[in-house]
């Protein structure tokens, strides 16, 4: 049984010119993914055993592709990363196997939000809540989102399982989602106030919930409204009580403070995977992995990640003294996001700093 011919989708296609693919390279990628198709199909061939037959040219392809910065090594790629590779490079088809919301391309690792593994519905709620909104700031919302829903996996500490996508993107995982993203943006306000970040954070959640629901967008009055709601909260919540101590921060503020110091290490624009705090020799590879960026503005951003080193560990310092003040009102120090905040964030900076 012959397998479905695949046409590259205009994305791809404008993928593969933006990595300067030639003509005949662009037609004969489209050959070597349904040649790979076929194979698995027919010969039922597993991703890997496809690659380990390709010979080195077939393999340079797929790596100027995918936009990979080192050679293809099989032996090395997990089946997700081999599978990935002979996939369309529009995110259209690709996989995410353990559903931990990072697709693996051969040996890199890109964030993609809404997941391969979301529904169709989601992923529809999501493009008409981020229309017409600017580029930088909708990767600065991916990044955001993907850290809410799959949290955070930082090396040497245990992570929970990634729920199923089907418990993910229920009604009570949705319900949850927006709980959570809500209480943070509270806690934001309360510490910055109505900045013009936060009013973006709140209209594109009402868009997105909108949306999801299926209503018709009344961002504007929605906003109006949320906005006064969490000035109340903030006003309420930044007094101090009869005792003069300070309403402790909830789990989900926690978890919001800890996002914060995260996405300091680089400005959102971006748009790159902060899901683990790594050296800027490892941000610049995700760069140039960044399937959103062409060339011209990866060599901008890896030039300015050099830049951004001593502003952000001068920024990193001062958020490590505020934390010291803060955890006085924190009833569980020894929690995950303290221990994080407390050692693995201060020797990140005493390494760096040496």
């Amino acid at each position: 049984m012959l397998a479905p011919t695949i046409e590259l989708s205009p994305k791809s296609l404008d993928y593969l010119n933006r990595r300067e693919l030639k003509q005949n390279e662009i037609s004969d990628f489209q050959d070597l993914l349904n040649k790979a198709q076929n194979e698995a199909v027919q010969l039922q061939r597993s991703s890997k055993e496809i690659l380990s037959q390709m010979t080195k040219d077939e393999l340079s392809l797929l790596q100027k592709a995918n936009s990979l910065a080192h050679d293809i090594k099989v032996s090395e790629l997990s089946e997700e990363g081999a599978t990935n590779l002979l996939r369309q490079p529009d995110h259209s088809n690709r996989v995410d196997l353990n559903n931990d919301g990072i697709v693996e391309v051969g040996i890199g690792r890109n964030m993609v939000f809404p997941p391969v593994n979301a529904p169709t519905h989601i992923k529809t709620a999501w493009d008409k809540a981020t229309a017409d909104m600017s580029e930088s700031a909708v990767m600065h919302l991916q990044l955001t989102m993907h850290l809410t829903v799959f949290g955070i996996q930082i090396e040497g500490q245990n992570k929970a399982e990634n729920m199923s996508p089907q418990q993910q993107w229920s009604r009570t995982g949705i319900d949850a989602l927006f709980s959570e993203l809500r209480a943070g943006l509270d806690f934001r306000v309360q510490r910055e106030g109505w900045t013009e970040h936060n009013s973006m954070l709140n209209n594109f959640y009402n868009r997105f919930e909108q949306a999801l629901s299926g209503q018709a967008p009344q961002a504007a009055a929605l906003s109006t409204t949320n906005n006064k709601s969490s000035e109340t909260s903030a006003e309420s919540s930044s007094t101090p009580s009869k005792s003069g101590t300070k309403t402790p921060l909830t789990e989900q503020q926690k978890s919001q403070r800890l996002l914060d110091l995260m996405q300091s290490i680089i400005d959102a624009r971006l748009g790159l995977d902060r899901e683990k705090l790594k050296e800027i020799e490892a941000q610049m590879q995700e760069v140039a992995n960044n399937d959103k960026l062409d060339n011209k503005q990866k060599k901008h951003l890896i030039e300015q990640l050099e830049k951004l080193k001593e502003a952000f560990f001068a920024s990193l310092e001062e958020k490590l003294v505020e934390d010291e003040k803060r955890k006085s009102i924190v009833n569980s120090p020894s929690t995950l996001l303290n221990s994080l905040t407390e050692d693995l964030l201060k020797n990140e900076l005493v390494k760096q700093t040496r």
